[in-house]
């Protein structure tokens, strides 16, 4: 369970139009999606950069906890080490992604298990990809359909899908 409590972030170094994200409070248990909502400028997308460790050195105030333990979000590998992910709500590569086949699109996170020494592991890559299509119901479950062709909700769970840390295909925290 990821916690906080009159949680905050603040970057080491200023930057334009970043709104420090101050007294947060949430609880979001395991296999929760989690979206913020509100008005535009209050620091929801720079809470969540913050926690996915994507915010750059700073430093957090207030209790940030996964599990009960301590949490460590100073980086992406961090974050994903702790079980978190994120899904942005405007991907910059999503139209890339959408030329690609749906196998390809769940492995990318995971490149250095589907080719290791450099060589794809056409296999591999099938194989997790099913893994994953299996653990988030996508559909149609075929690794080879083009994701251009599927709507936006199947879409967004392959993202989700390759976002996932831990294994391909489950949400770990």
């Amino acid at each position: 369970m990821l916690r906080l409590e009159h949680a905050g972030f603040r970057p080491r170094n200023a930057r334009a139009g970043w709104q420090e994200p101050v007294d947060i409070s949430l609880e979001v248990r395991a296999g929760e999606i989690v979206g913020l909502a509100g008005i535009m400028g209050r620091a929801a997308p720079e809470l969540l950069t913050a926690l996915y460790g994507a915010a750059g050195p700073g430093a957090w105030s207030g209790m940030v906890e996964i599990d009960g333990e301590p949490a460590h979000l100073s980086s992406i590998r961090g974050a994903r080490g702790e079980g978190l992910g994120l899904v942005n709500r405007r991907p910059a590569r999503q139209r890339a992604d959408a030329a690609r086949q749906r196998g390809r699109n769940l492995v990318l996170t995971v490149l250095r298990r589907v080719s290791p020494f450099f060589l794809m592991s056409r296999a591999r890559e099938v194989s997790l990809a099913r893994e994953a299509i299996h653990g988030f119901d996508v559909r149609p479950p075929l690794p080879r359909f083009p994701s251009a062709r599927s709507p936006a909700a199947i879409r967004q769970k392959v993202v989700l899908a390759r976002k996932s840390p831990g294994d391909l295909g489950s949400c770990s925290r």
